[in-house]
């Protein structure tokens, strides 16, 4: 089913492509609320606990200065939701920034994004393409759900169309880290490691502790016990441990 609705995806943004292209219409934003959102996005796409947390905090005070914002409000659900990645928490507060976010700006392709990382989080990824499949049909340049959509192929076991997808996403918007990291992680699964490796050494965050985490998992996926702690320690400083991690 989600192959199907991959395919009808493409179809619909080819779709889109070919017609004459229509912006929603949205009124003036706050100067203060655009500069708070952009530092949240900043923010988001650091992806850390830490990070996650911080763009929550100033998406919360954009919001105090444009409540009704759709792009905003979409901008918290998805911050909140990566937070609840995390730690469990904050998933009410996206449902209800989502449940807002739609009652005010239905059609915004940002919106359905924010529903299918919800839905996404929830374990519910047919739901989640489906909300995809109207982002990308109003918006297919739109980075942040080619990605989601690519990774939600690739652990759907459909690899090569999620590899294509998240292809795609980087083209359009160059510093979605995730989007590498997974496109890495597909190598690995067809067990491509100089891809991964090559890939991981053009990550602009090669010295992150994703791409440690990363290296970490793939040297276990090939029986490598001791590059596995290798690499675990290099996460360890790199997150300010002072002592390597117990094997």
């Amino acid at each position: 089913e989600l192959f199907e609705l991959a395919d009808e995806i493409g179809a619909a943004v080819a779709s889109r492509l070919s017609a004459p292209r229509r912006e929603p219409t949205r009124g003036a934003v706050d100067r203060r609320a655009t500069e708070l959102y952009l530092r949240a996005r900043r923010a988001y796409h650091d992806f850390w606990h830490a990070d996650a947390a911080r763009a929550v905090g100033l998406f919360t005070q954009a919001l105090a200065l444009a409540p009704n914002d759709g792009v905003i409000l979409a901008g918290y659900a998805l911050a909140c939701v990566r937070l609840a990645n995390f730690t469990g928490q904050a998933m009410d507060r996206a449902r209800e920034a989502v449940q807002r976010a739609s009652a005010i700006e239905p059609d915004l392709p940002e919106v359905h994004l924010a529903r299918a990382s919800l839905l996404v989080q929830d374990g519910d990824p047919a739901n989640a393409v489906r909300s995809l499949k109207r982002a990308l049909a109003r918006s297919p340049a739109l980075g942040e759900a080619n990605w989601l959509l690519g990774r939600v192929l690739v652990e759907a076991d459909v690899i090569e169309a999620g590899m294509k997808r998240l292809e795609w996403s980087l083209a359009i918007e160059p510093g979605l880290h995730l989007a590498r990291r997974d496109l890495s992680r597909a190598n690995a699964l067809l067990g491509r490691f100089d891809e991964f490796e090559r890939l991981a050494a053009a990550d602009p965050e090669r010295d992150g502790p994703g791409v440690w985490l990363d290296r970490a998992r793939f040297a276990v996926w090939r029986g490598r016990r001791e590059s596995a702690v290798a690499q675990l320690d290099a996460l360890a400083r790199t997150m300010g441990g002072d002592r390597p991690i117990d094997p």
